[in-house]
């Protein structure tokens, strides 16, 4: 690049910056064009100039990472015409191309590790990267499938080798859905996608490969446990134990391997509930909330007298969730589940016609599951009563003010 054309570059960007009223940009783009005026415009640009504009780049990004979440880095106003420059210079090898991912990387680790947490970013990179490279990098046509149909595939082998590639493959793919799922916050989560962006000494399949494992284990976290429950018979916890890749993250892990695949079952309640979060209509999520739960309450096959007991063993797992939206509606989902399985109680006891009667009670249930559903139905005088006393009276108690029944 000519000083000339490095001098209109530098005016573009100038330019740009007073239109947004950014005067330290200003200032800093100025002073290198000011630094080029006594220069031959049709020669070169020397090493010195070059070292000026990657210190103006670096402060120009330090002060965008500094005050923007990591989704809005490249994004932003401020650094758009940053980027158009970078890219004029890259162009004529004036500048390594990304020369901004170091500083970006080192922001997203630094964000990751002072986040509450039992691992460091750099732990769970090393992981994602070697459960990736195990499995093999995922190619351009196979993203939508990475990396279910690629193990499937191993599966059919009888080579010894595919074998045991397998079981290296499914138990390190299990580990890392296990840290991410039960041992990563949403606030870690969110950074991860940078985590592989701006990594250092990485290559566009490495970048392609994690990007694709973090959706399908974090996206659809429903699939992969049914994988892993397909091949659960390959998880080696001889490996977990014994392998260096596992080190860091041996303490988080459950003791027995028993365990560890207990707490992946697709049948839990989470995993149900996440698989239906994409449904908007507010009625609909809380009925696929309940249901999720219904299910485990029966595969568990907990008797009626610990419902509430599950009910809030499940209210102290509402992080797993992976919406916000279902989380504030789990409340009023398991009010909606005790009160269905109150009514089924009732109807197992059969219905006596006496004074509170399971019939009265019966009903009013029915018309307090309405009113969850959207449907309010007023209760009589009686009713009410009845709802205040007993079993229902004592869901009654344990209900939040704002869902309780009411006359």
């Amino acid at each position: 690049m000519t000083v000339g054309d490095l001098k209109k570059a530098l005016q573009e960007l100038i330019e740009a910056y007073q239109q947004m009223k950014w005067t330290l940009g200003v200032d800093r783009a100025t002073g290198i064009l000011e630094a080029l005026s006594g220069l031959d415009e049709t020669s070169a640009v020397d090493e010195e100039e070059k070292k000026l504009l990657r210190q103006m780049i670096k402060n120009n990004w330090q002060d965008v990472i500094v005050t923007l979440k990591p989704d809005q880095w490249e994004r932003d106003a401020k650094v758009l015409p940053l980027i158009r420059f970078q890219k004029q210079l890259e162009a004529q090898k004036m500048i390594p191309v990304n020369d901004h991912h170091s500083l970006c990387f080192k922001e997203v680790i630094d964000r990751f590790n002072q986040s509450p947490g039992l691992f460091k970013a750099e732990t769970l990179s090393a992981l994602l990267q070697s459960t990736c490279r195990v499995i093999g990098y995922a190619e351009h046509e196979e993203m939508d499938c990475y990396p279910s149909a690629r193990l499937k595939k191993r599966a059919e082998s009888s080579s010894p080798g595919a074998k045991a590639n397998l079981d290296m493959s499914i138990t390190s793919m299990a580990a890392l859905f296990y840290l991410l799922y039960y041992q990563t916050s949403e606030a870690r989560v969110e950074l991860i996608p940078f985590l592989i962006d701006y990594r250092e000494r990485t290559t566009d399949e490495e970048r392609r490969s994690e990007s694709a494992m973090l959706r399908f284990l974090r996206n659809t976290p429903y699939r992969a446990v049914e994988l892993i429950k397909q091949m659960e018979h390959r998880i080696s916890y001889h490996i977990l134990l014994k392998e260096k890749e596992f080190e860091a993250i041996r303490p988080l892990l459950p003791a027995l391997r028993k365990t560890f695949l207990k707490v992946l079952s697709p049948d839990l309640w989470h995993f149900k509930a996440n698989q239906d979060r994409g449904i908007d209509d507010v009625i609909t999520r809380k009925v696929a909330l309940c249901n999720a739960i219904t299910a485990q309450f029966k595969a568990m096959a907990v008797p009626y007298y610990g419902i509430e007991t599950l009910c809030q063993q499940i209210k102290g797992q509402e992080g797993l969730l992976l919406s916000p939206k279902d989380r504030e509606l789990l409340d009023e989902s398991l009010a909606l589940f005790k009160l269905q399985q109150y009514r089924e109680q009732r109807e197992s006891e059969g219905l006596r016609h006496t004074f509170f009667s399971g019939e009265l009670k019966y009903r009013a249930a029915k018309k307090q599951e309405q009113t969850l559903l959207g449907v309010p139905e007023k209760l009589g005088f009686l009713e009410w009563l009845a709802a205040h006393q007993g079993r229902l009276g004592d869901l009654q108690e344990k209900t939040k003010p704002s869902e309780q029944l009411s006359l």
